[in-house]
């Protein structure tokens, strides 16, 4: 009796799930499916010094090689430790240039330290240049969103006092948006010197 209602029960669940189609499964099967570091297919055809090679040069860590395991232990497939680490310094080279610092700083994105002793000083200064650009456009856009949303209260407020406020505050607002301009100015001055900067 117990087996039969266990049956009856899968089957209930099966019946629903095909005439509701369950659309956020299926985003979830393909979302899981994603989160593999390689695909199945990716694991039985891989060079494994080649794969360290890219990775280098995505700046991942060596964590991205435990990944790598847990990723292809379904196919029966272990990487290549010796292979992925040869691959993988060498793809280095290529990430930890100051050129591509800068470029990471720029973008907002986080300092990975991987870079090996000899490359990391220079990446590191210009990735902290980089940076530093990234934070005075960020400045900017927030003081000018904030300018925004004052004139928006300004124009929908009718006390006179509380006018009077936003507009000294728009005033200093204003002030404020001028002087982070002109911080990126001087920033953006300075790192023309540095070869790897380009002005945007």
């Amino acid at each position: 009796m117990r087996l039969v209602k266990r049956s009856y029960f899968f089957s209930v669940i099966n019946r629903v799930i095909q005439q509701a189609k369950m659309p956020w499964l299926a985003v979830a099967v393909v979302m899981l499916s994603g989160c593999a570091s390689m695909t199945e297919q990716e694991c039985l055809t891989a060079n494994w010094e080649d794969k360290g090679n890219s990775d280098g040069r995505a700046g991942y860590g060596l964590t991205r090689l435990d990944s790598h395991y847990k990723a292809c232990a379904n196919v029966g497939v272990t990487p290549n430790m010796q292979q992925y680490k040869q691959g993988r310094e060498q793809g280095l080279k290529h990430y930890c240039t100051p050129e591509n610092g800068f470029l990471q700083g720029q973008q907002g994105q986080a300092y990975r330290q991987v870079c090996p002793t000899d490359l990391a000083p220079t990446f590191l200064r210009a990735f902290t240049d980089g940076k530093q650009l990234y934070d005075a456009k960020q400045r900017i856009t927030d003081v000018a969103n904030d300018i925004k949303e004052i004139e928006h209260s300004l124009s929908n407020e009718s006390d006179k006092a509380q006018r009077r406020y936003l507009r000294q505050k728009l005033r200093g607002m204003n002030r404020e948006l001028q002087r982070v301009r002109h911080d990126r100015r001087y920033l953006e001055s300075r790192l023309e010197r540095a070869r790897y900067y380009q002005h945007q």
